[in-house]
């Protein structure tokens, strides 16, 4: 095994199906140490499966970071190499030793490269390179920054190449690419958002047939939504009140909304966390509660959502969190009331905005699309946001809607006394199937939870 120079393989490799723009990523780091940040939604896979091709040969050490299992999956099966290895706790530490020696590509978990490296079971100074993912969180356990200190006070000749596809992620506090590429010991940055011209002219020569449809929310949605965000208001405004002294611009409604607002809260109080009251902290604490409200009932379905609300209205987190207390949330709680029942206190859940329109595009659009291009053979693949919005879909397609609906409230023990004229279709075997199937399904999780406070 020897220390090859970067790129030293590659003059005569030829790359596996890649864009223009793709290709001059691939030629930028494989020539260069570098942190490449790509906009969200532009692959890396293809450039980082063609970097791992180039150095996967038993004359070379190369270790991946942060990689994903299915990440390791993937690359180990597309690459279909025996010089591929992936490195776990329960491979002995005689076997890694041997492992580490044979050279190749090796997907190893931090937390063993640490204690490898600490305990000189890897040979550092043999090591060809370190290939980094998900540059952005190098900093979150700071087990990345610490091995690649370890390798660059030994080996000052191996690369290092990092990628991020969260730019986001770097517009958080002050100097964060700076202090990334530092921790990362890299000088160079590529920056590659979608504006860019080589990206616009590869992307245009694929475009898709788009068509994009906006849902609007149901009026009982949009009054939810008024009353979370004035409490959200008020949460805000009183935590700013029992801080003035510190700087808290970014602590805004606008900013609860968004995807990094733990981030921003992390970047904004981590300094003076240890200042903060208890009522500040629970203030905090109210934020993000209200925060998971909101997007549980845009993303949710209507009857989890009542059940989580209606949970968060008893004496005991009245006790702490005092948003209960005020008028919006009395109100938040009567219109969630009405989501799920309706004057006559039947139950009549209102659907998810989105359902209505994707039974129809599954029933109606995408059948006559199929007729007139006379394909008959045509798979339709719904791509979800998580997992939890996959299983919700499935059930929906699967059972309908008030079939679904209906095991949700049974499974969650919400009061049916009345259904609504709504499940006559629904026969009353079909009902009372329902009905044992969500008896069982809650005493199965009583007895997980007792056997887990049993075991605690």
């Amino acid at each position: 095994m020897t220390n090859s120079a970067p790129g030293s393989q590659c003059t005569n490799l030829h790359l596996q199906g890649m864009l223009e723009f793709e290709t001059q990523i691939f030629l930028d780091i494989i020539y260069s140490d570098g942190l490449v940040i790509g906009a969200k939604g532009l692959n890396l896979d293809l450039v980082i499966f063609n970097i791992l091709k180039t150095y996967c040969d038993p004359g070379n050490l190369v270790i991946v970071l942060n990689a994903t299992e299915q990440e390791e999956k993937y690359y180990t099966k597309k690459l279909n190499d025996p010089n591929v290895y992936n490195t776990t706790g329960s491979t002995n530490t005689t076997e890694r030793e041997d492992v580490y020696l044979s050279g190749g590509i090796h997907f190893v978990t931090t937390r063993i490269l640490v204690v490898d490296m600490l305990k000189k079971r890897v040979p550092i100074d043999k090591i060809t390179g370190f290939i980094v993912l998900r540059a952005h969180r190098i900093f979150e356990s700071c087990q990345e920054a610490f091995v690649l200190r370890l390798y660059r006070q030994s080996n000052k000749t191996g690369f290092i190449k990092a990628f991020s596809n969260s730019a986001q992620s770097f517009t958080i506090g002050f100097g964060h690419v700076e202090r990334v590429m530092r921790a990362l010991f890299v000088k160079e940055l590529y920056i590659w958002p979608r504006f860019q011209s080589m990206v616009i002219e590869s992307l245009k020569k694929r475009a898709p047939n788009v068509i994009e449809l906006h849902i609007p929310i149901s009026e009982n949605m949009k009054k939810i939504q008024m009353h979370i965000l004035d409490l959200m208001n008020m949460t805000v405004k009183e935590l700013k009140r029992l801080n003035s002294s510190l700087e808290l611009q970014e602590i805004t409604v606008e900013n609860c909304l968004i995807q990094k607002f733990h981030k921003i809260l992390q970047a904004q109080l981590d300094v003076v966390w240890h200042q903060l009251s208890g009522r500040s902290c629970q203030l905090l604490a109210d934020l993000k509660t209200l925060r998971h409200l909101i997007l549980t009932m845009l993303y949710s379905d209507p009857v989890t959502f009542y059940s989580i609300v209606s949970g968060y209205r008893t004496k005991e987190y009245a006790q702490n969190a005092s948003w209960v207390l005020l008028e919006p949330a009395e109100l938040l709680f009567s219109q969630s009331h009405s989501l799920v029942y309706n004057k006559d206190k039947e139950f009549d859940p209102e659907f998810c905005p989105k359902w209505e329109p994707l039974m129809e595009l599954l029933k109606v659009e995408i059948p006559n699309e199929m007729k007139k291009c006379n394909n008959q053979d045509a798979t339709i693949l719904i791509l979800c946001s998580d997992y939890r919005t996959c299983y919700q879909l499935n059930k929906v397609l699967r059972y309908g809607p008030l079939d679904y609906l209906l095991r949700e409230a049974k499974k969650r023990k919400l009061n049916i006394n009345k259904l609504s004229k709504s499940f006559d279709d629904i026969n009353s075997a079909e009902i009372e199937k329902i009905s044992e199937a969500g008896n069982a399904s809650n005493k199965k999780m009583k007895g997980e939870d007792s056997k887990n406070r049993a075991t605690t």
